[in-house]
């Protein structure tokens, strides 16, 4: 028999996905002054959407993109 359980084999699947997505996910700079735990609270939040909804990282990567063009237009004065 195998010396691994099932719920061990579970347990090393499951921290591995939430490690993966934790690094995955780089959210927006916050603003300044905001507190620490709002960060940590935006952070998970976004690495649980990561995990129940893989498209959700290129979302944000396609919102981050359009702000940046809309920004980069609106410095340049064109």
């Amino acid at each position: 028999m195998c010396p691994r359980q099932i719920l061990e084999i579970v347990w090393y699947c499951i921290a591995t996905l939430i490690a993966s997505s934790w690094l995955a996910v780089h959210p927006s700079l916050p603003s300044p002054g905001q507190p620490k735990f709002l960060r940590f609270l935006q952070r998970t939040l976004a690495m649980i959407r990561t995990i129940i909804i893989p498209e959700f990282v290129i979302h944000l990567a396609m919102e981050e993109w359009y702000t940046t063009r809309r920004m980069q237009e609106e410095f340049s004065g064109e």
